[in-house]
């Protein structure tokens, strides 16, 4: 069973290998959580962990596949990582696109990500000289970094 359950799902992220090893896993931690006095049978209740593993297998392989895909998130944190690293070619091409996406946003939220993320200063400070409660500063900031980082991305594959 265990065989045909990985059998079912093209190895095109995952080998044949490494797709019957998880639905194992799966099954054994089956045989571990069986209770008959729940009225599942076995084999169902075998059947549903590993192909639960196998599936949880895959979700993580196709997201990590996507972000290595992107390959420049590393450009994006390298980018905003060298901020204040002398002047070679590579760094000012860094610090350009980061200055170039920082003005696509909003002025509110440019404050805030310069202040708490290039100067380090908490977000209560920022929040009270802003007028805004802290909560609202860091979903602002969460926002900004995403689109920050999205425009990045963006600025890069040109």
């Amino acid at each position: 069973m265990v065989q045909s359950i990985a059998a079912h799902y093209a190895p095109d992220l995952l080998s044949q290998e490494e797709l019957e090893s998880l639905a194992w896993e799966g099954a054994l931690r089956a045989f571990r959580t069986y209770d008959s006095k729940k009225g599942t049978a076995l084999k169902s209740w075998i059947f549903t962990k590993a192909n639960g593993a196998i599936k949880d297998a895959l979700r993580k392989e196709q997201s990590r596949r996507e972000h290595e895909a992107q390959g420049s998130v590393s450009f994006f944190e390298a980018c905003l990582a060298d901020r204040n690293a002398d002047n070679s070619e590579a760094d000012s091409y860094c610090k350009k696109i980061v200055q170039d996406a920082l003005e696509t946003l909003d002025g509110r939220t440019r404050e805030i990500i310069r202040r708490r993320f290039f100067d380090g200063e908490t977000q209560a400070k920022i929040a009270a000289s802003v007028g805004i409660s802290q909560s609202w500063c860091s979903r602002l900031y969460k926002r900004g970094m995403e689109q920050l980082k999205n425009e990045i991305l963006r600025l890069n594959t040109r």
